[in-house]
Parts: structure tokens; C-alpha cells; sequence
């Protein structure tokens, strides 16, 4: 999975890997019901960033059509204020309203599209762009930021021995859990193509949770990644990584 991770993904160089087989069961269950439920947000999401005559007809003014920029990827980057996925979200619709983050590192400026459902059918009703303080590393979009750019920074806010459970290609795809030392761990760069495009609910862009998890899921490709991060005597640390990628 390394090599797949270091081809497919700008974001990771080697090293997230897996859980334990109830959660791996649960993604591939919630995966295989998400394929199947086209009105679900993420089936929905998928093609919106993929298909341009898709994303034309979903658009609640036509005039947004001609403000959309969207990173090219081969999967989407969800973060979540919790130290754990609720994998219902790829099966149901738990909110009607979704937000779709594009950051650009270089400008320090962050672009929201805004969807919401309705009549049981997923639009962008708005865009709108701002200004990003990225001087406070207390929140964590901007300590991301940071993290993805400097290396030294990223080694003092990872937590050694970092947590990496993987599938064990070499041993029937066992599930197995091993503890890496500072020398073992590669550098991660979340960014694509200076852009950090993300999915959240909204409650990520704001301050007050003391947890955070960046999820990876593929189009179609088997990736599943999954970084957490918690809030530690005044600062963001990578504590554990995850991968169930196939």
C-alpha cells in the first residue's frame, strides 16, 4: 500500500495503516451501501467533482457554475471534529446541509461551497470566499497547514511511538498494529497541488473541539486512510494512524 499511497497521493508519503476486522467489515458494508443509494450525499459528491454537465445541472443559480474550482483527485478528504469516523454518513443522509472546503495555501484563502437537499435531491445553493488567518496553529485547519509544510514541525507535533495499524499484505491481509519510532515514520504532505480541498459539516472551520480526524476515501480505488489528531497541552499532535486500504 505504500506505493499506492506514494503514486495516488499527494498527501501521504508511506506509513497510515488499518484497525481492528469489525471496523474493516463496517467499511466495506457501509461502502458497498453507499454504491447503492445514488440520492446519499457522497454518491452525489463524487460525480458533482467529476462531471462538469453533472455539476451544471446541479446548481441552484446558474451563474455559480462559472465560480467552481475544484482540485482534480482520485479521493475526497474528509475531516471531522471527532477522534472517529461515523461510518452511517456513507449510507444515509444524517443533515441536509454539506460543505465542501478548498483552501489555497498560497493565498491563505478558503473557499466554501455550500449544498444543500432538497426534494430529496443534493444542490449547491452558494459559494462564498475568505480570508484565512493561518497565525494561530491552536486551531486546526491552520496547525494543518502547518503540519503539511514544515517537517520539523510535523516531527515535534507527532506522538512517539505513533499508533499505525495496517493490513498485513504478507500475512492473508491480517489486521496488525505496530508502534513507529521517529526514524520510521515518513513526512506527510496533506495538501494537493497546494490546495487543501476537504468535506466537513461546518463545525471544523470553528475552534472549540479538542479532537480531529482526516479521513481518506477513494473513488472507486480502495483507498481508506484515516489520521488522528488530539489537542494536548496546548497543541495539535498526530496520535494515531490508520489504514484499510486495498
Amino acid at each position: 500500500m505504500k506505493l499506492i499511497i506514494s503514486l495516488l497521493l499527494i498527501v501521504f508519503a508511506a506509513g497510515c495503516k488499518t484497525e481492528k476486522n469489525s471496523d474493516s467489515d463496517q467499511y466495506e458494508s457501509t461502502e458497498s451501501a453507499s454504491n447503492k443509494n445514488n440520492n446519499n450525499f457522497y454518491a452525489f459528491i463524487y460525480k458533482f467533482l467529476s462531471d462538469k454537465n453533472y455539476r451544471s445541472d446541479r446548481v441552484k443559480d446558474k451563474d455559480l457554475s462559472s465560480k467552481i474550482f475544484l482540485p482534480q483527485s482520485d479521493f475526497t478528504i474528509h475531516i471531522y471534529p471527532f477522534d472517529s469516523v461515523d461510518f452511517r454518513e456513507f449510507d444515509e443522509d444524517l443533515t441536509n446541509k454539506k460543505v465542501y472546503s478548498v483552501i489555497s495555501a498560497s493565498k491563505n484563502e478558503i473557499t466554501n461551497y455550500n449544498f444543500i437537499k432538497e426534494d430529496s435531491k443534493w444542490l449547491l445553493a452558494s459559494i462564498d470566499v475568505q480570508k484565512l488567518d493561518i497565525s494561530d496553529d491552536k486551531k486546526f485547519i491552520p496547525f494543518l497547514l502547518k503540519f503539511s509544510k514544515d517537517t520539523v514541525y510535523q516531527k515535534k507535533h507527532t506522538r512517539f511511538p505513533l499508533e499505525s495499524s495496517f493490513l498485513d499484505y504478507d500475512n492473508d491481509y491480517a489486521d496488525t498494529t505496530a508502534y513507529l519510532s521517529k526514524n520510521e515514520v515518513h513526512a506527510k504532505n496533506f495538501l494537493v497541488n497546494n490546495y487543501l480541498p476537504f468535506l466537513h459539516n461546518g463545525e471544523i472551520l470553528k475552534e472549540e473541539y479538542i479532537n480531529s480526524t482526516v479521513y481518506f476515501r477513494g473513488n472507486g480505488n480502495g483507498i481508506y486512510i484515516e489520521c488522528i489528531f488530539k489537542f494536548i497541552n496546548g497543541g495539535w499532535f498526530l496520535v494515531e494512524e490508520k489504514d484499510f486500504s486495498t
